[in-house]
């Protein structure tokens, strides 16, 4: 399953695979875990992400954001798809 990390310090977006933390490649801080994962930010229109990151990075608390994601090991499952 890939989830999707977002950057509050520089809006960078990273995908990765069985990972619960990620860290920036451009600015090396921690990234906040999105609340989509893979195929619900891949269905998002361009314009679509680009608020979604806006609004990562304007939230006051950024350390409640840099957090454990609950990724159960059989998220497709539990999703449905």
């Amino acid at each position: 399953m890939m989830y999707v990390f977002i950057c509050t310090d520089c809006g960078q977006v990273r995908m990765v695979s069985g990972s619960r933390q990620a860290r920036c490649p451009k600015c090396q801080t921690m990234m906040a875990a999105c609340e989509k994962d893979f195929v619900e930010w891949t269905n998002l229109s361009q314009d679509m992400r680009q608020e979604y990151i806006k609004e990562y990075q304007n939230r006051a608390k950024t350390e409640e954001l840099v957090r454990y994601r609950p990724m159960p090991k059989y998220d497709r499952v539990e999703r449905g798809y």
